[in-house]
């Protein structure tokens, strides 16, 4: 007999949790074979403990004994309020599946508890990204008439053992307080316009523009970092946003997440992509980041051809989707 349960607290689902995780080896951590399995599994532990306090997260549960599946989503309040549509996303999504089609019921009721959310809250549109690894979920979602958008890539680059490609006469700035509006106007300029959203016809194009300038300026407030190659008149030509993630606590490492990164569309195809992602790189020693986790739309074919490189492994990828009830 399976049960779906909603959870508010997952402590007394550790032990569930631990076997469940040790088979289902999703995603960033879990998936990357160079960190300790046990410790991937305890950081997806405690991160899960923080979202059942904020999300709304379900187990489905076989003989009070087995977890065989969760999904997990919320309203996201910051993209609700950029684009005036109620959006959700669905931030957890998976079933242990031994063979294909295993558990396709027990998806398919997972989703049906998100779809009864999405009546309930008004939901306009649902926004799901999914490890490529497990294909259950994914038909689900297909089933259900989602519809594909991009893939998603996560390269790492370890900096201990890697030694970092030089490109010539390179150097670079941080980013000073006093010019937010000349970087958003910059990060609209020249971002990759072929994201999800801008692929996405019912999303409008000025609200993502507007969405883009929005984050690229929220990061500032908090400290993250941000690289800014320049010209020799000092004009900027390229900036590259990331943040530092202290997880000495769990890994003995801090792994430097990037975010965003552009060159300004008169200097592309100069050689200054290298240059830029070399400062990043550097930018990224001197505050004693011990890995990179990067991100990517795998169409964006110059970033991959210089996450290759620079040396980047691959260590998971997803599928985004979107769904919206008209």
């Amino acid at each position: 007999m399976i049960q779906y349960k909603k959870i508010s607290s997952i402590e007394d689902y550790n032990f569930l949790l631990d076997i469940f995780f040790g088979k289902v080896r999703y995603g960033r951590y879990l998936s990357d074979i160079k960190l300790d399995v046990d410790k991937s599994i305890q950081y997806e532990i405690k991160k899960l403990q923080a979202y059942a306090k904020s999300g709304n997260l379900y187990f489905a549960i076989e003989n009070n004994n087995k977890l065989i599946g969760m999904i997990g989503f919320q309203l996201s309040k910051w993209d609700t309020d950029i684009f005036e549509k109620r959006i959700a996303k669905i931030d957890y999504f998976l079933v242990d599946e031994k063979t294909l089609y295993a558990n396709m019921s027990i998806a398919e009721k997972l989703l049906s508890i998100f779809h009864s959310w999405v009546r309930e809250n008004e939901i306009d549109v649902a926004i799901v990204r999914l490890d490529t690894n497990f294909f259950t979920p994914i038909i689900a979602v297909q089933k259900e008439n989602y519809i594909f958008f991009e893939c998603i890539t996560i390269p790492v680059l370890d900096l201990i053992s890697k030694p970092i490609l030089k490109p010539a006469n390179t150097t670079f700035r941080y980013f000073k307080k006093g010019k937010e509006e000349e970087l958003k106007n910059f990060a609209v300029r020249n971002g990759y316009k072929k994201s999800h959203f801008y692929l996405d016809p019912k999303f409008n194009r000025d609200k993502v523009d507007r969405m883009y300038a929005t984050w690229i300026g929220t990061p500032l407030e908090k400290n993250q970092k941000m690289v800014i190659i320049e010209d020799g008149s000092n004009n900027v030509i390229g900036i590259f946003l990331y943040d530092v993630l202290d997880l000495t606590d769990v890994f003995n490492k801090k792994f430097g997440m990037w975010k965003y990164a552009a060159v300004d569309n008169k200097y592309r195809g100069k050689g200054y992509g290298k240059k830029l992602f070399y400062c990043a790189i550097k930018s990224c020693k001197e505050n004693n980041v011990d890995i990179i986790d990067s991100g990517l739309a795998t169409k964006n074919t110059p970033s991959v051809n210089l996450h290759t490189i620079f040396g980047f492994r691959n260590v998971c990828s997803l599928y985004t989707f979107h769904k919206w009830f008209d």
